[in-house]
């Protein structure tokens, strides 16, 4: 009876080791590689935040600057509340509240999924696939939604499924939407990327100066 529970074991063991992981969806692959090509850009986006406690969400507007070497600044609010600033080395993170910066590794758990979506160099479709399991739950000819179920035990307890929608036609994320293990939601909503002015390229040029510009 042991040799025969054994047996089975090692052979449903194989089975499982030979299952072989879903293929990416082509539009997540075609998305990542877009990004690698807008150039040096600029977004306005809205962000709206749903907890259970609250009956209204809270909604903030933000704007989001990436030059194509990777560097990128992120503002919510106007005038800024929170603003990210990562210089390819270091992410540097500002609050109004305190009114003080301060420095994170870009491997910080806090920051580490954002960085796959917010850093062009860091986007890798397999990669990504590693820390998600990628499904299509959507498709229209304006929009196609992927699903994005996180994988590790440590992801889950902080996070349930993470919602990408992209244009087919232009490879632009249109929204990302969090939703979190207590089920309150962040959704950031993407305007259009537009070609970065040249003020705002000096302005992100040395991010040690625009830290002191906010």
């Amino acid at each position: 009876m042991r040799r025969l529970s054994a047996a089975l074991f090692l052979a449903l063991a194989s089975a499982l080791a030979a299952t072989p992981e879903p293929a990416t969806p082509p539009i997540v692959q075609q998305w990542v590689e877009a990004q690698k090509h807008m150039g040096d850009i600029v977004v306005d986006f809205k962000l709206t935040r749903t907890l259970p406690t609250l009956k209204e969400p809270i909604t903030a507007n933000g704007r989001f600057w990436k030059l194509a070497d990777g560097q990128f600044r992120w503002e919510m609010g106007t005038p800024p509340s929170t603003v990210l600033l990562f210089d390819n080395q270091d992410l540097h993170v500002w609050e109004a509240e305190k009114n003080t910066w301060q420095t994170l590794s870009p491997s910080d758990g806090r920051m580490r999924m954002w960085m796959q979506f917010l850093n062009s160099k860091e986007m890798n479709a397999e990669a990504m696939t590693k820390t998600f399991l990628p499904t299509v739950t959507g498709e229209k000819p304006d929009v196609v939604t992927i699903a994005l179920q996180p994988k590790g035990l440590l992801v889950k307890r902080h996070l349930k499924q993470v919602d990408l929608q992209i244009d087919p036609r232009t490879k632009y994320l249109r929204q990302i939407r969090l939703i979190q293990s207590d089920d309150s939601t962040v959704i950031m909503t993407f305007g259009s990327p537009q070609p970065m002015a040249a003020a705002d390229r000096s302005k992100l040029q040395v991010l040690t100066t625009t830290k002191s510009s906010s």
